[in-house]
């Protein structure tokens, strides 16, 4: 439920301009409150420039509009896409594991078939799925799940970790 609750709050975030103090504290405690009422708990949101940092019970979640860097962070098996240009992050943590989801633009759907193939040469199990000018690259190793989709005017690599459970 976290998880819905933080990726509609991502799509209504793209819209927000940078704000002034004041105006961010508003908006902390409104997105503060709506999670509250979607989740049955507290939760703690930080706005802070272009960078949104949500905490609660289920875990942590930063999303950084300006971000431009593939994450420092993300499992070395997972390649790097180094086509077109980053235009965000998102940073999930949660008990179960953690997501990482880089934003792009500029990318063509060439770029589907060249990164299955090196999530193949990484050892992934890939599928692809192409339809007009988009599409995605499915990618399953181990306990990390890749997931690179191509649009018209944005792309995106989320990569899923999930941690063993005892």
């Amino acid at each position: 439920m976290f998880a819905i609750i933080v990726f509609a709050l991502l799509l209504a975030l793209f819209g927000l301009p940078s704000c002034k103090q004041a105006a961010e504290k508003q908006q902390e405690k409104a997105m503060e409150k709506i999670l509250e009422q979607g989740s049955d708990g507290k939760s703690d949101v930080d706005i802070n420039d272009q960078k949104i940092t949500i905490e609660n019970e289920e875990g942590k979640t930063e999303i950084n509009l300006n971000e431009k860097s593939w994450p420092s962070d993300a499992p070395s098996d997972v390649p790097e896409l180094k086509l077109g240009e980053i235009t965000g992050t998102t940073i999930t943590e949660q008990k179960n594991g953690k997501n990482w989801t880089i934003r792009y633009s500029g990318i063509e759907v060439a770029a589907l078939d060249k990164y299955g193939t090196m999530l193949k040469s990484n050892g992934f199990k890939v599928q692809t799925i192409k339809a007009g000018k988009g599409g995605m690259v499915n990618g399953e190793k181990g306990q990390i799940g890749v997931i690179f989709t191509v649009g018209d005017k944005a792309s995106s690599v989320i990569i899923m970790k999930r941690e063993e459970e005892e």
